[in-house]
C-alpha cells in the first residue's frame, strides 16, 4: 500500500465479534502487526456474543464479524448494527465463501475466509483504509448554501441527496432541508464524485445513506426516489463499487 496515497486518522477503532478465543487473538495480532508495519494505531475490542456486541456498541470505523455465533447470526446482527451506524464499515469473517454475497445486502465491505492469514487480512486493510479515508475526507468536507436569508455552512457527509425544482436546489440532510438557488451541474461539481452518483437527473444521491434498490427505486434514508432507466446501469454500477470496491 502506498501509505502516501491515504491521510492517515490519528486512530482507528476497530470491533472484532468472534466466539472463538483462538480466532480472536490471532485477529488482534494482524492488526498490531499491520499497525506497526504501516504505522498506523488501531484501538481493538473484542466480543464474544451478538448481544454484548450490540448492547455496548459505540461508534466504530471497522467491525469483524464472524457469521456463525452462540447467540445469532452474524447476518442479523449487521441488520441491528446498520440501525445504529449507516457508515461503519464491515468484514464478514467465515468459513463458507458462499455466505459472502449475502454479506452484500447488509452493505458489507468485504469478508474473510478462515482460518484467516495475515495476507489476506493485510490485502483487505489495504483497501479498506483508502475508503476509510475518502470517508473521513468527507466527513470533514464543508459546503456553503447561500440562501435568501442566510449562508449555511453543511458537512458534505450529511447530505443525503440534493433535488433540483426547477431553478432551485434542496439539499435534503438529516437535519433539515435547504433550499438554494442554483443548477445541479454546480452542485454535482461541488460535491465528492465518489460520494454521490445521479439516480435519474433530478436526484443527486449520496451513495453512503441508499438502504435498498428495488426494480426502479432506491431508498435513501427513509424517503423513495425514482430510478431512471437511462440512469440505473451506472447508479448501480457505482452503488456497487461504493459498498464492495470503497471507490
Amino acid at each position: 500500500m502506498n501509505e502516501n496515497a491515504i491521510d492517515k486518522l490519528d486512530i482507528y477503532k476497530v470491533l472484532i465479534l468472534e466466539d472463538n478465543l483462538e480466532a480472536s487473538n490471532t485477529l488482534q495480532e494482524f492488526f498490531k502487526q499491520y499497525g506497526n508495519e504501516h504505522k498506523i494505531k488501531f484501538q481493538v475490542e473484542t466480543y464474544s456474543t451478538a448481544k454484548g456486541f450490540i448492547d455496548n456498541y459505540t461508534k466504530s470505523d471497522l467491525v469483524l464479524i464472524d457469521i456463525e455465533l452462540p447467540d445469532g447470526n452474524g447476518f442479523n446482527v449487521t441488520k441491528n448494527l446498520r440501525e445504529i451506524d449507516k457508515e461503519v464499515m464491515i468484514i464478514f469473517v467465515t468459513n463458507m465463501a458462499q455466505y459472502a454475497v449475502k454479506g452484500y445486502e447488509v452493505e458489507a465491505f468485504d469478508f474473510v475466509v478462515k482460518p484467516v492469514n495475515y495476507y489476506q487480512l493485510s490485502i483487505k486493510m489495504d483497501r479498506a483504509l483508502v475508503k476509510l479515508a475518502s470517508i473521513h475526507q468527507s466527513r470533514e468536507k464543508t459546503i456553503y448554501l447561500k440562501t435568501t436569508k442566510e449562508i449555511i455552512a453543511i458537512k458534505e457527509a450529511d447530505i443525503m441527496y440534493v433535488e433540483v425544482i426547477n431553478h432551485s436546489l434542496i439539499y435534503h440532510t438529516a437535519r433539515g432541508n435547504y433550499e438554494v438557488y442554483g443548477t445541479m451541474s454546480k452542485a454535482s461539481k461541488e460535491l465528492s464524485s465518489n460520494h454521490f452518483e445521479f439516480c435519474n437527473r433530478c436526484y443527486l444521491v449520496n451513495l453512503s445513506y441508499v438502504r435498498s434498490v428495488k426494480g426502479y427505486e432506491c431508498q435513501v434514508g427513509n424517503d423513495k426516489i425514482a430510478i431512471s432507466h437511462l440512469k440505473k446501469k451506472t447508479f448501480l454500477e457505482k452503488l456497487s463499487n461504493y459498498f464492495v470496491f470503497g471507490n
